[in-house]
């Protein structure tokens, strides 16, 4: 089997519906494909980072339950750059600042996956907030070259940036607590919106997924991590 029917198959215990672990699954494959894997189209490339976003009503489709397992997955990976829960627009441009070693290379890579369960949280009306969108609209593009000036400092600058989202919402928190800046620019036309109200899986008890099977999707994850080219 391949990495999606697996990821499936380690899930099925859980109560979060089909379409959420399956998105899920498609997020953790482009979290570590990163900027190393591509579609030519001529004069620019495409790059396979998912920007996944669940939506359901509050406590009916575990959406948090679906991306803990996705997020469980890459952090077992190791030497994945995951930023989580609220941060500055700051921290982001120092998170992506990294430097790897890609075939025997010297690169900087821009890479990361940002994880946010509640959406309203980490993207709120704070006015500090809208600095935070439009960086995550800059970047949403995956730009081979970033800059912004600060103000009393130097320049900042990113290179080779492919930076992938995993996030979470009620409806009503799309329309009320989100900042408004969010749906004028770009940055929600990369979003993928998965939207369920019920699921079809009542499970009491849950079971955690076969060990066998984690080590195999971690396997599959590292392989696809080293791989690269069109």
């Amino acid at each position: 089997m391949g990495f999606l029917s697996d990821y499936m198959e380690f899930t099925k215990n859980s109560e979060s519906p089909e379409a959420f672990h399956r998105w899920m699954g498609l997020a953790a494959i482009s979290s570590v494909a990163g900027r190393s894997i591509y579609l030519s189209k001529d004069h620019y490339n495409v790059y396979p980072s998912l920007w996944t976003i669940l939506i359901a009503p509050s406590g009916v489709c575990r959406k948090s339950s679906a991306i803990r397992i996705a997020e469980s997955l890459l952090r077992d990976i190791g030497d994945m750059n995951i930023l989580s829960e609220k941060i500055t627009p700051e921290a982001i441009i120092s998170s992506l600042s990294n430097i790897r070693i890609r075939e025997h290379k010297v690169v900087q890579e821009a890479s990361g996956v940002i994880i946010a369960k509640e959406l309203a949280v980490f993207l709120g009306r704070e006015r500090y907030n809208e600095g935070l969108v439009a960086l995550l609209t800059d970047l949403s593009d995956n730009p081979s070259k970033w800059s912004s000036s600060t103000k009393g400092g130097g320049p900042l600058s990113l290179e080779n940036v492919c930076l992938s989202f995993l996030g979470a919402s009620t409806p009503d928190w799309i329309v009320e607590a989100l900042p408004a800046s969010i749906f004028g620019g770009g940055c929600m036309s990369m979003c993928i919106f998965i939207y369920k109200d019920t699921t079809d899986r009542v499970i009491p008890i849950p079971v955690d997924g076969s060990a066998d099977i984690k080590y195999n999707l971690i396997s599959a994850l590292k392989r696809i991590r080293e791989r690269s080219g069109k």
